[in-house]
C-alpha cells in the first residue's frame, strides 16, 4: 500500500511540473506591455538604404548608412533635436550594397569612427570625430 501512495504522489508531482500554466499566469507586465515610443520621424536623404548603423554618446546621436550605392553618409542629432538634419557625406561607397556598407560606433574615450566599404575599389575607409567636437561637425 505504502509503494502505491508514493506513486500516485510521484505521478501527481510529475502531472503538476509538466503542465504549463495558464496563459498570462506567469507574464509580467513589462512582457505584455505595449511599447510606446517619444517621437517617430523619418531621416532626410535615405532612399534607398540598406544596413543602417545608430550609436549613441550622451546626448548625441548619429547614425550612419550607404545610400543610393553610391554614398556613405552619416546624420548627426542632438536628444533635444526634433529630428536628424542633412547627412554629412563621407565619401564614396559604390557597388552592391550588401557589399558596400557603412557603420558609426563611438569609443569609450567619446571618439566616434565612421567605417565604410567602397567595393569596386576593394577598399575600406575611416574617419574619426573627437570627443567634444560638435558633432555637425566635418568628420576628419
Amino acid at each position: 500500500m505504502h509503494a502505491r501512495f508514493s506513486f500516485i504522489r510521484l505521478v501527481a508531482l510529475a502531472v503538476v511540473l509538466i503542465t504549463p500554466p495558464a496563459p498570462g499566469a506567469a507574464q509580467t507586465t513589462a512582457q505584455t506591455a505595449t511599447p510606446t515610443f517619444a517621437a517617430q520621424f523619418g531621416v532626410p536623404n535615405t532612399t534607398p538604404v540598406k544596413f543602417p548603423a545608430l550609436a549613441t554618446s550622451g546626448s548625441t546621436v548619429q547614425l550612419a548608412a550607404s545610400v543610393r550605392r553610391s554614398d556613405a553618409n552619416v546624420w548627426a542629432m542632438q536628444a533635444s533635436d526634433p529630428a536628424f538634419g542633412a547627412p554629412t557625406r563621407l565619401g564614396p561607397a559604390e557597388g552592391q550594397p550588401d557589399y558596400s556598407s557603412t557603420t558609426i560606433a563611438v569609443g569609450p574615450d567619446g571618439t566616434w569612427y565612421a567605417v565604410w566599404i567602397n567595393q569596386p575599389e576593394r577598399t575600406m575607409y575611416l574617419r574619426t570625430l573627437p570627443p567634444g567636437v560638435v558633432v555637425k561637425s566635418v568628420l576628419r
